[in-house]
């Protein structure tokens, strides 16, 4: 199939049959689904669709309207369309550039998924939202991108113009190393997904990262941090499976849950000198972890921050934490003795670590938290405790040695 404009009509042109598209019309040529003049689209997909002309008047408004053709290359949106909406080009995997016309104001980040030939954007100069870097597209003023193309693979260092990437600007691309130039601000799942990326160069500029940003890369292998990074949003590095090493920077001030979490390559994790807080969630599920090194600044070891760490038996504690939040090392293996001085310890902290022989509980410790339960496959109440099922711990009392071992 080819299309062509014909006057202000939309012509479909197949084997023996020539088909004219009136104002108003909205065709369904199943299993094809193409956009009528004046009309709006129908999901479906497209495989044999190679070229398409707009004919005056036409209106992308529809999801899917060219989703899975695969032989298409290039598309330009003609000017009077505004918008390209949800994944409009998704799985069109011969795609190899998008010309965006003057009118043009929004682009959904998913109308290029799965576009794995992508390569360029270019933009109309007309155009007062958008604009271009080197085939990148960015906002107008060229201080934000908007999407990176999907196919585009190999280095990047962010344009110096840029101080803002959007939110999945580059989900799903297939960059191998990022370097963050002048950029500020990282938006929520902006590199989500990037499986071929092995590093990123955290320059100083960069301020915020955002919910899940750099999640599920699962290449990634070595983060430089700076000192200028204050924020770390949620879940910022979750399932990054190829990092082997962990840091948590100083400089963090505001430290959402999660940020290495189910990063089961992990060996060893940092708490930087400076930094008061684990976090929640931090390393939640890390099996591999095998050495954490705890801070003498560190205040606070938050709720399930090294939860689920199957391969970690040993953490010193630093006498300056205070608090040891709800199933703080759960399901680990440590094996103790430890000494805590921890004014408050939460229930199942401790939880079904076996091998915890000994516990030292220092004098500043003043609360222990215990959690009544109720289960409909039981009877009565329980209770968790901050050492429940560690079935081969002594706690020791204010003592004024620590215990042997």
């Amino acid at each position: 199939h080819t299309y062509a404009e014909a006057g202000d009509y939309v012509v479909e042109m197949t084997a023996g049959s020539v088909v004219t598209w009136s104002p108003g019309a909205t065709i369904d040529s199943s299993p094809y689904s193409i956009l009528g003049a004046y009309g709006s689209s129908k999901s479906g997909t497209t495989p044999q669709l190679t070229a398409f002309t707009f004919g005056e008047g036409c209106r992308l408004n529809e999801s899917c309207a060219f989703f899975g053709a695969t032989s298409l290359t290039s598309i330009s949106i003609p000017y009077g369309i505004t918008s390209v909406p949800v994944s409009c080009f998704e799985g069109c995997t011969g795609l190899q550039s998008i010309y965006l016309g003057a009118d043009v104001a929004g682009f959904e980040i998913s109308a290029i998924t799965a576009c794995t030939s992508l390569t360029s954007f270019s933009v109309s100069a007309q155009n007062a939202t958008l604009g271009v870097i080197d085939g990148v597209l960015t906002s107008a003023d060229k201080t934000k991108i908007i999407r990176f193309p999907t196919g585009r693979s190999g280095a990047y260092t962010v344009a110096s113009s840029i101080t803002s990437i959007d939110h999945g600007a580059f989900s799903g691309c297939l960059i191998t190393s990022l370097n963050t130039g002048n950029a500020e601000s990282i938006g929520n799942q902006a590199f989500y997904n990037c499986t071929a990326l092995t590093s990123i160069v955290f320059t100083p500029s960069v301020e915020t990262a955002g919910t899940e940003a750099f999640a599920r890369c699962t290449r990634l292998a070595s983060i430089r941090f700076s000192n200028g990074l204050k924020t770390a949003g949620k879940s910022m590095f979750e399932r990054c499976t190829a990092l082997t090493s962990a840091v948590v920077p100083a400089s963090i001030t505001s430290l959402a849950q999660n940020m290495y979490q189910y990063c089961t390559g992990i060996t060893s994790a940092t708490i930087e000198e400076g930094q008061t807080t684990t976090g929640e969630y931090t390393f939640k599920g890390c099996t591999a972890l095998t050495s954490a090194t705890l801070p003498s600044s560190l205040t606070t070891i938050g709720d399930s921050a090294f939860s689920s760490c199957t391969a970690l038996t040993s953490v010193n504690i630093p006498s300056n934490v205070a608090y040891i939040g709800s199933y703080a090392f759960t399901n680990a293996t440590l094996s103790g003795p430890l000494t805590i001085s921890a004014a408050e310890i939460y229930r199942g902290a401790f939880q079904n670590n076996p091998n915890l022989t000994g516990i030292w509980l220092r004098s500043s410790v003043t609360k222990l938290d215990v959690m009544t339960v109720t289960a409909s496959n039981r009877t009565g109440a329980y209770y968790v405790s901050p050492f429940n099922k560690c079935t081969s711990l002594t706690l020791y009392l204010e003592a004024s040695t620590a215990p042997a071992g």
